[in-house]
């Protein structure tokens, strides 16, 4: 199983999404844009893994953040990765926020445990909104970041974390949810 662990995206902040992405689907030859029901805050991609280590991930995850309180985060900006002039991934940004970098932390210590390498690049909290097909124009990217920069975001509460498998479609990526867990304590799945 192709499993990640993520944040959804709250509704109202969903709904500023779908804006980016209708700008977005203007351009739709060049870029492919996120279906919204896949829209996230990916934590950390695990690959794939047995059911046996996914248990124990899970498990051992559950374990640590149940003293982790919820936190509110800060939509802000957009961005392109690798960089704005070699752009393949269109993003929404997370401000830089010590809570979500801590429970980053805690999902890399549970990934750990389970032999899985943490990530060699610094986390930034970001949700995924397109992926460019092929060259694209700079002109084309300074739209896009000159519509959206000065974008006025609420912040989201993150009360819950999810672990997701991906399951690859010739259409894209379907997530099936594996278990949300509550920061703080319960589970559900």
């Amino acid at each position: 199983m192709r499993v990640f662990v993520g944040i959804k995206i709250t509704s109202s902040i969903m709904e500023k999404l779908k804006e980016v992405l209708s700008f977005l689907q203007e351009y739709r030859n060049q870029i492919r844009t996120v279906r919204p029901e896949n829209l996230h805050i990916t934590l950390k991609f695990l690959g794939n893994i047995t059911h046996n280590m996914y248990s124990q991930f899970s498990e051992n995850l559950q374990n640590s953040i149940t003293e982790f309180s919820p936190f509110e985060v800060a939509i802000e900006g957009i961005g392109f990765f690798p960089s704005k002039n070699r752009a393949r991934i269109i993003w929404v940004g997370i401000k830089k926020n010590n809570p979500l970098e801590n429970l980053y932390k805690i999902v890399e210590d549970s990934a750990e445990k389970i032999n899985i390498l943490p990530d060699n690049k610094k986390f930034h909290g970001h949700i995924t909104v397109g992926r460019i097909k092929t060259d694209i124009h700079p002109n084309l990217i300074n739209a896009i970041e000159e519509k959206f920069k000065e974008r006025n975001w609420e912040n989201m509460r993150v009360e819950n974390i999810t672990i997701f498998e991906s399951i690859l479609h010739p259409d894209g990526p379907k997530y099936k949810e594996l278990k949300t867990m509550t920061l703080g304590g319960t589970e559900n799945g």
